[in-house]
């Protein structure tokens, strides 16, 4: 029952004011919603006796909390595939460090990709760059992003290349594409209409610099904020809703969405009138099919 309240809660965010409301990332009710998500998960695939993949699950519960370091990985073991339970042992002699180490090694074995290396990394100084600290809480919505890497595949479908070589250099490939040309002040965290003025000011720099080499600098831009994804609700019919809420690639509609994220809409809204302990309250909401394409963009950003 929890579980189905919790998919339902952030299901219904789709279509939530969230101008309105000022409803954040960092909301309480959100965050218990996702934490019950994540355990419901890891139940189902217990009953169904799938073995999830131990980067899959490393970064599904990385924002919990353990007193041993250690634990953040050894706890995982059970759930982890034969080939990781070859490559890493419940062995309390190593140190945290150790752990850490090998459990990248072994992350990137399994994968046979550089997709671990996505994210944030923060190693200790002394260990080598790529080398991930499994233990520190991940960036704001990191999950979230990360689930969208399996949106792209500019590589045709061709594992990574990577080789280790004494335990600290990795060896890998790939092309340059391009520089960072400038820096600006970073995005703040949570707030509906500061993210917006934010992202705003973004645009109206950027776009004069990128006039010259794309013909619609508007479209290159907000694309280029959400990834070229957009946020879709969990589908209807669904056994489990909390399965299929997920980011798609961005299609046409992407620049609709922008449009509307970016407008003032308050002329649009109607009234709503509601009853609660504090008696009749009364506020204005916009209309649902300019909030769900409003959400579907600003969850991307």
């Amino acid at each position: 029952m929890l579980a189905e309240g919790a998919a339902a809660y952030i299901q219904q965010l789709a279509i939530s004011d969230l101008e309105a409301s000022r409803l954040d990332d960092r909301d309480a009710l959100l965050i218990l919603a996702k934490e019950i998500q994540d355990l419901e998960s890891a139940r189902i695939d217990r009953i169904e006796e799938i073995r999830s993949p131990l980067l899959s699950m490393l970064r599904r519960f990385r924002a919990k909390k353990s007193s041993d370091p250690r634990d953040k990985v050894f706890a995982l073991l059970g759930l982890s595939r034969e080939h990781i339970q070859a490559l890493i042992k419940p062995d309390y002699s190593l140190s945290e460090d150790e752990v850490m180490l090998q459990t990248t090694i072994a992350v990137i074995s399994e994968s046979r990709s550089l997709e671990p290396l996505a994210g944030r990394v923060s190693g200790p100084e002394h260990l080598p760059s790529w080398a991930t600290n499994w233990h520190k809480s991940p960036a704001g919505n990191e999950r979230e992003r990360l689930e969208c890497l399996r949106s792209y595949d500019a590589c045709g479908g061709q594992p990574g290349i990577a080789h280790l070589h004494a335990q600290s250099l990795l060896e890998v490939q790939g092309y340059c594409i391009g520089q960072v040309e400038q820096l600006g002040d970073e995005a703040p965290d949570g707030g509906f209409d500061r993210l917006r003025g934010f992202v705003l000011r973004w645009a109206d720099t950027l776009i004069q610099i990128w006039n010259w080499r794309y013909p619609d600098g508007k479209s290159a831009f907000w694309r280029t904020i959400t990834a070229d994804t957009l946020y879709v609700e969990s589908l209807q019919g669904s056994s489990w809703p909390g399965q299929d809420a997920k980011y798609r690639r961005a299609t046409n509609n992407g620049s609709a969405a922008f449009e509307a994220w970016k407008a003032d809409n308050s002329s649009q809204r109607n009234r709503k009138t509601a009853f609660g302990p504090e008696g009749v309250r009364k506020s204005y909401v916009q209309p649902e099919d300019i909030t769900r394409l409003k959400n579907s963009f600003h969850y991307a950003v």
